[in-house]
This record gives C-alpha cells, structure tokens and sequence, in this order.
C-alpha cells in the first residue's frame, strides 16, 4: 500500500465523553478548550456582591413614585443613614448587605414615603408585605422621605448587633 493511501486512512484523534465520542476532538483540543474556559472567567468583571434590593410596596400606596423621586429618597437614606450606622453598630460583626423597602401614601405636598429595611438576609415575603413593625431587638431601620422638600425624616435604627454595611 502507497504511503499517501496510508495517510488518507488515517482517522482523526477522538476524545470521549459522557454521550460517546467526540470527533476530531483530540486532548490538545481539550486542553486548550479548558485554559480558555478559566481565562474567560477568571478575567471577566463579575461584581462581588450583589446590590442592595428595593422592594415597592403597592398594597396601600395612594401615588406611585417615579424614578427621580426614588433614586434621590435612596441618595438622601444612604447620606443620612451612614453617619447614623457608623455610631451604633457593632464593628466587630462581619459587613452586611441592608435590603429596603417603601410605601408612598398622602396626596398633594403632603405625600411621603415610609422606608424600612435591615440587614441581610431578606425575610419572607419582603416584595409583597410592608413590614411596618420590628422585633425591637432585632436590627431594623425605619424612616420617612419628603419628596416635596428631598429629605429624609424620622430616621432611626433601632435592636441590638446592626453589622457595619457594605458599600
């Protein structure tokens, strides 16, 4: 038999895998297969923790805030709340994610909305149920946002152990 007839007989590597082979998949293939695959994920931007979450409570709202009104009640909580935060918790507990929650209610310059949250994890049901009511020793924050005015009243955290919150 010629040499090049050899050479046309020749079948490509075959690697296996779980559902039978895979042709023309040597383990150079794998192998380079593999490195990208860590290289993808080792070097793409994954965030580190997630965001704090921000429930809209419908039940019992009388006017839905809008987005600017939302994002200057959440610039105006975290200004307010952070100096609040650094006083009174315990710097020897790990950080934590806080998670929040709002009700708009009143009409006209009267309107507000009532914030609560604390720190992770997120209870039950925390999209749906306004938690308006803590176990006083847990660690809880409550306020009110005058979206008239853009500032946060009323701001108090209450309980025992408040980790320090993540950034």
């Amino acid at each position: 038999m010629p040499t090049s007839a050899f050479l046309m007989d020749a079948k490509p590597p075959v690697a296996k895998g779980r559902l039978g082979p895979i042709p023309g998949f040597g383990w150079v293939q794998m192998r380079n297969l593999i490195a990208a695959t860590f290289l993808l994920s080792a070097c793409s931007p994954h965030p580190a923790v997630p965001d704090e979450p921000w429930f809209n409570i419908q039940q019992g709202n009388t006017w839905t805030p809008d987005a600017t009104v939302i994002s200057n009640m959440k610039e105006n909580l975290d200004r307010s709340l952070r100096p609040i935060l650094e006083r009174k918790v315990d710097q020897t507990r790990p950080r934590s994610h806080y998670w929040f929650q709002f009700r708009a209610y009143g009409s006209g310059r009267d309107r507000a909305v009532a914030i609560t949250g604390g720190p992770f994890p997120v209870p039950p049901h925390a999209d749906v149920t306004f938690y308006g009511a803590f176990i006083p020793e847990s660690c809880h924050v409550v306020a009110r946002y005058l979206p008239e005015e853009r500032r946060i009243e009323d701001l108090g955290v209450g309980g025992f152990d408040c980790p320090p919150r993540l950034q």
